[in-house]
């Protein structure tokens, strides 16, 4: 039986402001890591946000000499309005790849990111609902790129959305009659289906449903759970398992930092994963705001996604190999 160790590989101190981090390709400043896994990190109290790279092997292209971990690049990002949330596309093959909505003033502006680390407004949009309270970037159509998933909880709705390279969006369907309760929706790969799969997760019941979509915004169930526990805040989906075909689960409880990791079989079962979550993760778990699976360093083992876990308690950002021992 293969069990797992998350292996501190570096530990940067950071901003204890960041309310939002989100994962992508955004910058490559190192031939090194080129295609690894950056940050995009947004303090939604000044309206303000910095693009890091994620750099290794002593030097930048450019002959300057760095730590391992993440690397300032590029300006300030000077927001002029609210944005309650930050989604990575990318939406096509070039262009818009980030999402910035303001839930305050039902805001939705596309940009794309230039390989310097700064933002280009592709388009803005108003008029949007103020109550959208999640959204979600995924392959639910044929299309170049990822489409979107909005979800208005106090209306038990979801609205599946294109985006092209150009910032424009089209409505491809509206579901109604979901919960209202839906803590998390994950988009990954649960199924053999082409388009990805969608994970429900009630945090007030302990209940995770799996659904696939269709390509043209319809869902159905193909498992359901009903005794999960109540205390996770954070769900998150990765490349845990050595040789897993399926996308896994990583769930992570506030206040007792007390974590644990699942793989899926396609059917929708899951099965816990025997981890050893290592001294570092154990004495900073409590206070994660943000646990990011990724490919931030490259594993050589298994292709597993690495981990990224934001402290802004001590003012930390820690990266995590998952490394496989049989």
């Amino acid at each position: 039986m293969t069990t797992y160790e998350l292996s501190e590989w570096a530990t940067r101190p950071f901003s204890r402001t960041f309310s939002i981090l989100v994962a992508g390709n955004f910058a490559d400043p190192q031939q090194a890591s080129q295609g690894a896994t950056d940050l995009l990190c947004f303090d939604t109290n000044t309206n303000r946000g910095e693009i890091f790279a994620t750099v290794h092997e002593g030097k930048l292209d450019d002959g300057t000499v760095v730590q391992n971990g993440p690397r300032h690049i590029g300006g300030t990002i000077i927001a002029d309005h609210r944005w309650t949330h930050v989604v990575h596309g990318p939406f096509g093959k070039s262009g818009a790849q980030v999402l910035f909505y303001d839930a305050h003033a039902g805001i939705g502006a596309f940009y794309g990111i230039q390989k310097n680390g700064n933002l280009l407004l592709i388009k803005t949009h108003t008029g949007w609902r103020t109550s959208w309270t999640q959204i979600i970037s995924g392959k639910f159509s044929d299309n170049d790129g990822k489409q979107l998933l909005f979800y208005d909880a106090a209306a038990g709705t979801g609205e599946f959305y294109f985006v092209d390279d150009s910032g424009t969006h089209r409505r491809i369907r509206t579901q109604t009659g979901w919960r209202s309760s839906w803590h998390a929706i994950l988009a990954a790969n649960f199924s053999n289906s082409k388009f990805d799969d969608l994970l429900f997760y009630d945090k007030g019941a302990g209940v995770g449903e799996f659904y696939r979509t269709d390509g043209h915004g319809g869902i159905s169930m193909f498992s359901s759970h009903t005794n999960w526990r109540k205390g996770w805040r954070q769900v998150r989906a990765g490349a845990f398992e050595s040789g897993g075909g399926f996308s896994g689960l990583l769930f992570h409880e506030d206040g007792s930092g007390h974590t644990e990791i699942y793989s899926t079989n396609g059917n929708g079962s899951i099965a816990q994963l025997n981890v050893s979550l290592g001294s570092v993760w154990l004495a900073r778990a409590a206070n994660f705001q943000a646990i990011l699976p990724a490919t931030f360093i490259g594993n050589t083992v298994g292709g597993l996604d690495d981990i990224c876990a934001y402290d802004p308690s001590a003012g930390v950002i820690s990266y995590f190999r998952n490394v496989p021992h049989s």
